[in-house]
């Protein structure tokens, strides 16, 4: 079994986990570029909805507070910063894609799955009938 980081779920709830790795990147590339092309130290960020949730983001995924990655990428370049998201956001995903991936060619561990949830749903279903059949004055 694997450990998922659910602050990497919760970011990335939109993204389809079947998606090959470079069209990810692209797709954090294509994020609209900011007018400045370095990172400040965070004072218009309320301006700059964007770039705070990129930072955002990347705070959560990291486990870094927001001052501290604002503080890491102050004057450097947006490109670095998008990059270094991108292979981040690879990280806390890959684990989950590979795992889906294995889950769902594991047609077993599928059946075994859907034959628990019947006979649960079957169990939960026989009480229901009986109580409504007692409710009913049929039981």
């Amino acid at each position: 079994p694997i450990n998922f980081n659910p602050k990497a779920i919760t970011a990335l709830k939109n993204s389809n986990f079947s998606d090959k790795f470079n069209e990810l990147e692209i797709e954090n590339y294509k994020t609209q570029n900011d007018l400045k092309h370095e990172l400040s130290n965070g004072n218009d960020l309320e301006k700059r909805p964007e770039v705070n949730n990129l930072l955002s983001i990347f705070s959560s995924l990291s486990g870094s507070k927001l001052i501290d990655v604002l503080n890491d990428y102050s004057g450097k370049q947006f490109s670095q910063f998008k990059k270094d998201l991108s292979d981040l956001l690879i990280a806390n995903i890959e684990p989950i894609r590979e795992e889906l991936t294995r889950l769902d060619n594991d047609q077993v561990f599928l059946k075994e799955i859907l034959e628990k949830g019947t006979n649960e749903a079957m169990k939960r279903s026989n009480i229901n009938m009986k109580k409504i059949k007692d409710i009913v004055g049929l039981g």
